[in-house]
């Protein structure tokens, strides 16, 4: 009787010790896949952010490219006016003062 209530506690001590490191494998496991989701997280995090960047500055690069023609333009637009009005400046003012002289 003495030996199979001893090798119950023997069966017994040994579940227990497999359970308790089952559970300790469980623990690790557990903690490798918080390790291993945090480091997906912070490469993701990573590259969105580089992508994000890399957007922004080709933005400000088109952003720039939209400014300098509009810059272009404006100058372009600018000598024109002032070409006109060189061109046509007498012919205004001829104009003006027939008018005057007409009242």
């Amino acid at each position: 009787m003495d030996k199979i209530i001893q090798e119950l506690v023997a069966i017994d001590r040994q579940a227990r010790e497999a359970v308790r490191s089952a559970q300790q494998r469980s623990e690790a496991e557990r903690a490798e896949i918080v390790r291993e989701k945090e480091a997906l997280s912070a490469c993701y995090r990573k590259r969105a952010e580089q992508k994000a960047q890399a957007l922004e500055k080709a933005a400000g690069e088109e952003a720039e490219r939209s400014i300098l023609q509009l810059e272009k333009a404006h100058q372009t637009s600018l000598q024109d006016l002032e070409d006109r009005f060189d061109r046509q400046r007498q012919q205004w003012i001829d104009e003006i003062v027939t008018r005057c002289i007409q009242l």
